[in-house]
């Protein structure tokens, strides 16, 4: 039984609204390197792509270092804290 959004449940409304953003995102980028791009040739555009790409995931890896790197110190910290 469908819910009043449509959606069978909200596990998949939210996956819905997430494809919607991904989807929208990748347009955006594909149609700016369209416009924008200085050559607008197949390899420019690949290339283009992949630097974003290359960007978005130094992004993440900076991101999921610093989680890492805190963890780390709080573990260091309340091991010290557990010395006499």
């Amino acid at each position: 039984m469908n819910t009043p959004t449509g959606f069978d449940s909200e596990a998949d409304r939210r996956d819905a609204i997430r494809k919607q953003i991904v989807d929208e995102c990748l347009f955006t980028i594909r149609e700016n390197i369209r416009v924008h791009g200085a050559t607008r040739t197949n390899e420019e555009r690949r290339w283009l792509e992949v630097t974003i790409a290359r960007e978005l995931l130094t992004g993440m890896q900076r991101e999921a270092q610093t989680a890492v790197y805190r963890q780390e110190i709080g573990e260091a910290e309340k091991a010290l804290g557990d010395k006499p």
